[in-house]
């Protein structure tokens, strides 16, 4: 099947996203809904407040932050898609991710439970990466369109820039996608099982809360995976960050 791999653009955000909910929903993921809440039992509300919030992290971001969309040269319609970090500096010199809240969600138990799931998720980059590096933040592709080369087309394009620009490269990964990124050099540094705690003075009321918005949310089971500047790794040469 031909396709076209190309730079997103402010347009294609609301595509963009429509495939990704259909990616992530089949089978259902809840590090979806950490990030990407419905509200009032409204989707499609959701997701286009959804689109606009990447729109507008878009503009503000790019060139350091990257969507790349892949189009079905047949149809014109996109069929996958990857958002990618470049950062030519240390990202955590000037914010701390791990102080901020997810502040999609209205304030109240659902923000606390997604901030604790966002928090224990991207901590073991935060704590290693403290340096520039890139980061592919999410990759998905229809189901209808996977194993066709297009995730490996993606990941060889954001690789190549990264190489370029001389910087190591994180990703989250799921064990469907371990032998795809181990073949380009990603190493595993160990699984991140998701974990929170409910405080311990919620109410009734907020205990039942923590526990539906938990069991929207969990699990989220990924291998924190990394890659040094090059893909090569040499025994006895290459430092990896987990032993800096």
């Amino acid at each position: 099947m031909p396709f076209s791999i190309e730079v997103a653009k402010d347009e294609d955000l609301h595509e963009l996203m429509q495939v990704l909910w259909t990616c992530f929903e089949n089978p259902p993921q809840g590090i979806l809904r950490v990030f990407f809440p419905i509200l009032n039992d409204d989707r499609e509300a959701s997701l286009l407040a959804a689109s606009d919030g990447q729109r507008d992290e878009y503009k503000e971001a790019y060139p350091e932050l990257i969507w790349l969309k892949v189009v079905d040269d047949e149809t014109g319609k996109i069929i996958a898609g990857a958002k990618w970090y470049f950062y030519e500096s240390n990202p955590f010199a000037t914010h701390d991710p791990l102080g901020e809240e997810a502040v999609w969600y209205p304030e109240g138990v659902g923000r606390q439970v997604a901030t604790s799931v966002m928090h224990a998720f991207e901590k073991p980059r935060v704590t290693m990466g403290q340096r520039p590096h890139s980061f592919l933040n999410i990759i998905f592709t229809l189901p209808e369109h996977q194993r066709k080369g297009i995730g490996r087309a993606m990941l060889d394009w954001g690789l190549a820039k990264a190489d370029k620009l001389g910087l190591e490269s994180w990703l989250d990964g799921s064990v469907f996608g371990f032998p795809l990124y181990q073949s380009v050099g990603f190493l595993t540094y160990g699984s991140n099982n998701v974990s929170i705690k409910m405080p311990e003075d919620y109410t009734e009321q907020q205990q039942a809360e923590w526990e539906h918005y938990k069991k929207a949310m969990l699990p989220v089971e990924h291998a924190v995976m990394w890659r040094p500047a090059g893909g090569k790794f040499v025994i006895g040469e290459t430092v990896t960050p987990w032993f800096n």
